[in-house]
């Protein structure tokens, strides 16, 4: 579609100018645009300024939606705006905020839309929630609104409190198309691929995945407002953009009744269909939505106004339709399946608690106990965990006793043998063996893919009174021998062994930059690294080894990272990235192409593929400074730690599957398991592993008494090994078929 361009006018009839970045409500009054005379400021948002104004020609007062000039210079935010006008002027209905005209003057764009008294249910909102049968009310009637926009082809996309609007006699009018856009199955879309539209608060897990939204997204939305107007905030409250929308895709749906026990139980059922994750699951469309609304609403006017009674018909609505669930679905039957869509064991015992007799109370623990006993209790009836074949580490593990306090058990046959290292007493978890020995100032550990070697990175204070650092590389065998012992000039910041085993590289801060080896003889290899950066924060090297990417700062601010060519010593590419800080995550994706990942202070993730080092348009913004990043081998998930927060980044798709914000502290360290399909974050004196497709916690290692900083895995990803701040080096086995979620 061409965008219209503005007709040049003559000076002469240029009006008074109305800028829309005024703050002021009554700095314009009386000016006149056209026909219509200015009253004063309505109200301002992304896409313009609403003032009041007097059409001088009808003589009735109007709305307009002034879009400011710096918008209108945008293609795409034009575009937008008139789209808002020619949707909605499509729609004529009591309960759409109504549209009159639209023009231009001397660049400004203008819509002239019906004035609504009343104020938004945002305006409401602010003297406290309303009661849910007025809430209730409110969004039968917006969603009649929204039946005439879905049945016309439109999406809104913006359904949200502050987009209702309620006249003066009470009427709820659905308001702002700004978003609104074709239907899927009779448009295409207006935006741009992966482009996100909407506010957080109240956006469908489909929107926030960047997919296309059709009806079902509108309504999920209107679930999401229904529960802002019964509890008074949006059911995933929170400032920061990307957590709210990851709540949507991953966390539970909220039910309204943990915050007013008042609410009827019909409004939970509803919103907890509405706002249903997989879009299938959801109200087939907004004329079934209503009727569910009006059918609590007319339970709730037979009891005469008691909530009992709405609560007493969804009961029994509940048993009746899951009573035939088993052979036949009904579009419209919803509570047949509010007990089960994504909600878990524990809120489902909340539940039972709050609607059922005391006497239920042992039916409820008993569940609990049973559910405790498959899930969390170890099991007596199956075979502890057991990562080596050997009949010493069976008898360890089957027979506590025998390795009890002070246990001088050594490392089983077939095991990594590194002396000094022995069994710990049994854990209060009982899922684990663990095999530890103190490595004192260990910071890092690095296991190559072969299984062969274990390197381990070492820092301690050269001087007891200065901030000076003598590092360490030390190399040890699967036998336990010393492969390689050789002192660092300053810290050992980072390290990394090529996928063939063939080479290791070790990064400094100091003076040494990066120093490399040849694993098969551990022979220094001539680096003249030092000469472009002294103080490296994150190494990597590609998967022959024949590539070296390495991170360090030019400034406070700026970032830079440098792709190496190891085989000819030389640069190949030096990147300078301002802004970014302190860059202290660079990693090689899998795959045959060359593609480099880094994240720095900055909060991004960028991707940067081939020889040439090409910034690519793959980039995420976390928000806050990232410490750690992690590609699947074999894969193509991206794990990411920045502030408390672990991600998953699906780098194909530019989509994120998973986000945890229940981190104690700062991540210090991400890594997946050999396999792609675990990965592991380390967050204080926590361990968690999760599965890399659905972000469940699959085990947790906790119990080491400070701050874990590194992990690596075995190459059969049954063991790890940990090395923690109070200078433990230790080997858990790992549990397969735990779960601890």
């Amino acid at each position: 579609m061409t965008t219209p361009t503005p007709p040049v006018q003559p000076q002469s009839s240029r009006p008074a100018d109305i800028p829309a970045s005024s703050t002021s409500r009554g700095k314009y009054a009386g000016k006149r645009l056209g026909k219509f005379q200015i009253v004063g400021e309505l109200g301002r948002g992304g896409m313009g300024v609403v003032f009041e104004a007097r059409d001088t020609v009808l003589e009735r007062n109007v709305a307009i939606k002034m879009l400011p000039r710096s918008v209108a210079a945008r293609p795409e935010a034009l575009e937008r705006f008139l789209r808002e006008a020619r949707a909605a002027a499509k729609l004529h209905h009591p309960h759409v905020v109504a549209v009159y005209d639209a023009d231009h003057f001397n660049g400004q764009y203008y819509i002239v839309l019906e004035l609504v008294r009343g104020g938004s249910l945002q305006d409401s909102l602010k003297t406290g929630p309303l009661t849910w049968v007025e809430a209730t009310r409110v969004v039968t009637d917006a969603c009649r609104g929204l039946e005439v926009a879905h049945r016309a082809g439109l999406v809104h996309r913006d359904i949200k409190p502050s987009n209702l609007m309620r006249s003066e006699d009470g009427t709820v009018k659905l308001a702002d198309f700004g978003l609104v856009r074709p239907n899927e199955s009779t448009g295409t879309t207006m935006t741009g691929s992966g482009s996100v539209l909407g506010t957080p608060q109240y956006m469908s897990p489909e929107q926030c995945r960047s997919e296309r939204a059709d009806e079902r997204s509108d309504l999920y939305a209107m679930g999401a407002t229904y529960y802002a107007l019964l509890t008074g905030q949006p059911p995933y409250p929170g400032d920061a953009p990307l957590l709210v929308m990851n709540a949507h895709l991953l966390d539970p749906i909220p039910d309204p009744r943990d915050i007013d026990a008042s609410i009827a139980e019909g409004c939970s059922a509803i919103i907890r269909r509405a706002m249903a994750k997989d879009p299938d699951d959801r109200h087939a469309n907004a004329a079934a939505l209503i009727a569910d609304l009006e059918e609590l609403l007319t339970r709730a006017e037979t009891a005469d106004g008691d909530t009992s009674g709405s609560q007493s018909w969804c009961r029994q609505r509940s048993s009746a339709v899951t009573a035939r669930s088993a052979t036949t679905t009904e579009p419209g039957s919803f509570l047949a399946r509010i007990e089960h869509l994504s909600d878990g064991p524990s809120q489902r015992v909340t539940r039972l608690l709050k609607r059922r007799p005391v006497w239920s109370l042992a039916i409820v623990v008993a569940t609990a106990l049973g559910w405790w006993m498959l899930i969390v209790a170890p099991r007596t009836d199956s075979p502890a965990p057991n990562i080596v074949a050997s009949d010493s580490r069976k008898e360890s593990t089957n027979n506590p006793a025998k390795a009890g306090p002070g246990s001088d058990i050594a490392m089983p046959p077939g095991s990594f043998q590194l002396p000094g290292m022995r069994r710990e007493p049994q854990p209060t978890d009982a899922k684990h063996d663990v095999w530890s020995m103190d490595y004192p100032g260990i910071s890092r550990v690095h296991l190559a893919n072969s299984g062969e070697f274990l390197v381990v990175l070492t820092n301690t204070p050269a001087q007891v009174r200065t901030a000076s650092w003598q590092g360490q590389v030390t190399v040890w065998s699967r036998e336990g021998k010393k492969l390689l012992v050789e002192p660092v000039n300053g810290r050992a910041s980072s390290g990394a062994i090529s996928s063939d085993s063939t080479r290791l590289a070790v990064g400094t801060t100091g003076g040494q930059g990066v120093l490399l080896w040849n694993t098969k003889s551990w022979s220094r290899e001539p680096s003249a690294v030092a000469q472009v950066a002294n103080d490296v924060e994150s190494v990597a090297l590609s998967h022959d080894g024949r590539w070296l990417a390495f991170s360090t700062a030019t400034s406070s601010k700026d970032g830079m990272w440098v792709l190496w060519n190891v085989a000819e010593q030389k640069e190949s590419q030096r990147h300078v990235v301002k802004g970014s800080g302190n860059m202290r995550a660079v990693e090689f994706a899998p795959g045959d192409d060359l593609l480099v990942v880094t994240g720095g202070s900055d909060g991004i993730v960028r991707h940067w593929r081939g020889t040439q080092a090409e910034l690519s348009l793959q980039t995420f913004n976390t928000g806050q400074a990232i410490h750690a990043i992690a590609c699947q081998p074999g894969g193509h998930l991206q794990a990411t730690g920045y502030g408390k927060h672990f991600s998953l980044w699906d780098y194909q798709r530019n989509v994120r599957t998973f986000l945890t914000t229940q981190l104690p502290v700062q991540v210090d360290d991400v890594a997946f398991s050999p396999d792609g399909q675990r990965a592991c974050v380390t967050s204080g004196a926590l361990v968690e592993i999760m599965d890399a497709d659905t972000g469940r916690t699959v085990d947790r290692l906790t119990g080491f008494g400070a701050r874990v900083l590194s992990v690596a895995h075995t190459p059969n990803g049954e063991e790890l090994f940990t090395a923690s701040a109070n200078g433990k080096l230790k080997l858990w086995s790992l549990a397969p078929s735990s779960n601890v979620d």
